[in-house]
C-alpha cells in the first residue's frame, strides 16, 4: 500500500490517495453474495469515432492447474469463506491464488464476482500494479456488471488511468517505450465505453485526443477533438478541444506542406472557431495560424497566376488564375493586380514572360 502511495504521488501528485481511498472502500464495502449491487450497463461500441475496436476486448478465464480450488471446498460459498478466511490471516498471495481459483471453477456465481473484485483491489492495495488492477477491474465490469458498483468501478478505472498517465509523463515521453501511448489511451477509451455519461468522460477524451497526438495519429485526435467539442459544449474541456484541434490541423498543414485541401479545411476551420468564440483565451493563437495559412495559400496562388501568365500557356488558363486568385483573396493588395491584368490579357496584352 505505501509503495503505491509513494509512487503515484511522487509522479502525477493527484491520484494516490484518491486510489488507495477508492481502493480501500471497494474492499471494505462489496456487496454480500446473491445481491444484484448496482450494476448500470453503459455500452457505446460505436457511438466513438476514431476509438479502437479492439480496445474492448476482454478473454474470459478459464480453469488452471496452477489456480486449484481448496480440496476442502465443494461449492462457491465454501471457498468463498475459505478466502475470508485467509484474509484475516493476511495472507494476499494466496488470498488472490483462491480468488483466482473461485472465478475459473465457478464463474458464473455471486461468489466469483465478490472473488474478482478482491482481486482488483489487492492490485492496488497490497500489490502495487496499477495496471494489473485496471485490467482486473476491467474483468468485473464486462463479465459481473450487474453484482459490482457499476460506476465507482469505472471511475476507479479512470482514476488508475490517470496515474498511469502522470507517471509516464512525468518520466518522460520516451518512457513510454515499453507501453506506447496506444496502451494507456486505450484504458481511457474502455472508461468512456463503459460510463458514457460519467463525469469523468470529457477528461478521459481529452486525454484520448492528446495520446492520438503522441504517437502522430494527428487525424484520430482531430476526431477526438471534435468529438469534446460536440457532446460538450459550453464546458472548460470544449473550449481547449477548439484550441488543440486548431493547433493539430495547422500541425498537419505543416507536415503535408503540399495537400491545398487540409490548407483550407484548417483555415476554414480557424475562421468559424474565431467567429463562434472570438473571446478564446487563445484567440490570438488561433488567428496567427490562421493568417500564416491564409499567407502560405494566397503566395501559392500568386504563383499559380503567374505561371500560367506565359507564351507556353493559354490566354484563357492565365484568366482564370488571375480571376481565382481575385476571388480567393479579395482583401490582398494583389487583388487589385489580378483584376488589372485580367483586363489587360482580354484586351490584348503580351503574357508578362516568354
Amino acid at each position: 500500500m505505501k509503495h503505491i502511495a509513494a509512487r503515484t504521488a511522487a509522479a502525477c501528485g493527484i491520484a494516490a490517495a484518491a486510489v488507495l481511498a477508492a481502493g480501500r472502500a471497494c474492499a471494505d464495502n462489496m456487496p454480500v453474495p446473491g445481491s444484484a449491487g448496482t450494476g448500470e450497463m453503459g455500452y457505446a461500441t460505436d457511438a466513438f469515432p476514431g476509438f479502437d475496436p479492439d480496445s474492448w476486448k476482454v478473454e474470459q478465464k478459464k480453469p488452471s492447474w496452477w489456480f486449484s480450488v481448496e480440496s476442502s471446498c465443494k461449492t462457491p460459498g465454501e471457498q468463498w469463506n475459505f478466502v475470508c478466511g485467509l484474509k484475516k490471516e493476511g495472507k494476499w498471495k494466496k488470498v488472490r491464488k483462491a480468488c483466482e481459483a473461485l472465478v475459473r471453477e465457478w464463474p458464473e456465481s455471486a461468489e466469483a464476482a465478490l472473488a474478482q473484485e478482491t482481486i482488483a483491489n489487492l492490485y492496488v492495495t497490497q500489490f502495487d500494479d496499477i495496471y494489473e488492477a485496471f485490467d482486473e477491474y476491467d474483468y468485473l465490469l464486462k463479465f459481473y456488471p450487474g453484482l459490482c458498483r457499476y460506476g465507482q468501478i469505472v471511475e476507479m478505472q479512470f482514476r488508475l488511468a490517470e496515474c498511469m498517465y502522470e507517471e509516464q509523463k512525468a518520466k518522460g515521453w520516451m518512457s513510454f517505450a515499453w507501453t506506447g501511448p496506444d496502451t494507456i489511451r486505450k484504458k481511457y477509451e474502455k472508461t468512456v465505453r463503459y460510463a458514457p455519461g460519467a463525469a469523468h468522460v470529457p477528461d478521459a477524451m481529452m486525454r484520448i485526443a492528446a495520446l492520438r497526438s503522441e504517437s502522430g495519429d494527428r487525424a484520430r485526435a482531430v476526431l477526438a477533438y471534435e468529438e469534446v467539442r460536440n457532446r460538450f459544449a459550453g464546458t472548460p474541456q470544449a473550449a481547449e478541444a477548439l484550441y488543440l484541434e486548431a493547433k493539430e490541423l495547422a500541425a498537419q498543414v505543416r507536415e503535408n506542406p503540399h495537400n491545398r485541401h487540409r490548407r483550407r479545411h484548417a483555415i476554414n476551420y480557424m475562421k468559424q472557431a474565431l467567429e463562434k468564440s472570438p473571446d478564446h483565451p487563445r484567440a490570438k493563437e488561433i488567428k496567427a495560424w490562421m493568417d500564416a495559412l491564409e499567407a502560405e495559400a494566397e503566395e501559392e496562388a500568386w504563383k499559380e497566376a503567374l505561371f500560367y501568365d506565359t507564351r507556353q500557356r493559354s490566354r484563357n488558363a492565365a484568366v482564370s488564375a488571375y480571376e481565382v486568385f481575385a476571388e480567393q483573396f479579395p482583401g490582398s493588395p494583389r487583388a487589385a493586380q489580378a483584376r488589372e491584368r485580367v483586363k489587360a490579357i482580354k484586351g490584348g496584352a503580351e503574357p508578362l514572360r516568354k
